[in-house]
């Protein structure tokens, strides 16, 4: 938990420092809950920034702050296994808070392919549709829980904390074989990335490339920085 600041209070008289935290805190896992307190006892919260964001034990979606919903995951094995996967990616990782963030960032990318005609990222658009049938999620509400991008979320959080691939994104030109690897990562042919109305790679890549513009203009005549550098 993040350490707070102690804030002066006063000498002369009584006084209250009172502090809601953030992101609020959510239920936990029903089962766990009924195995902590009983089915009459007091609610079980958990912290979201501590806590993951599915209970393995007893296969339920937990989500992020603010959702209410836990499905039940028996009939979909891939999100137990990415949400494994996430929690390898960050532990492995030498600044666990940059990854979370660019996890957060990769689950915003992927709600947005949910926008995309189906005709043009049929695997993923067939993928997520059978996902949320699985959930037992009506497919035409709009946005859909997010829970049916989680995978692909992950996915995606892999390539863009791969410092490899970030460097080759900020120095070289084409941009072509990240594309590819991308839609390949998730199970499509080609990334339709002229056809994507607000293409949200596509906005990754120009807000990462300018970060490092003054490096790649003038990495012809000066060394460039280690891979760690582009972060």
């Amino acid at each position: 938990l993040r350490q707070l600041p102690r804030m002066p209070l006063p000498d002369d008289r009584p006084a209250l420092q009172v502090h809601q935290p953030w992101p609020h805190a959510r239920p936990s896992c029903r089962h766990c809950q009924l195995r902590a307190s009983g089915s009459s006892g007091p609610p079980v919260l958990v912290h979201p920034g501590t806590s993951p964001l599915v209970c393995q034990r007893h296969r339920h979606w937990l989500g992020p702050a603010g959702e209410t919903t836990q499905y039940d995951l028996s009939a979909a094995g891939e999100i137990l296994t990415a949400a494994r996967r996430r929690t390898r990616l960050l532990a492995r990782s030498p600044d666990r808070k940059w990854a979370a963030d660019i996890f957060h960032a990769a689950w915003s990318m992927a709600e947005g392919w949910t926008e995309c005609d189906p005709r043009r990222m049929p695997v993923f658009s067939q993928r997520w549709r059978d996902r949320a049938a699985a959930l037992g999620i009506t497919t035409g509400k709009w946005p859909p829980p997010r829970v049916v991008t989680f995978p692909e979320a992950v996915t995606l959080t892999a390539i863009l904390t791969d410092l490899n691939w970030r460097r080759y994104v900020a120095l070289e030109w084409d941009d072509r074989p990240f594309y590819q690897h991308i839609a390949e990562s998730i199970g499509e042919r080609s990334y339709p990335r002229f056809f994507l109305r607000n293409d949200p790679i596509s906005r990754w890549i120009h807000g990462h490339r300018a970060r490092f513009a003054d490096i790649r203009c003038r990495a012809w005549r000066h060394p460039v920085p280690e891979n760690r550098h582009f972060k």
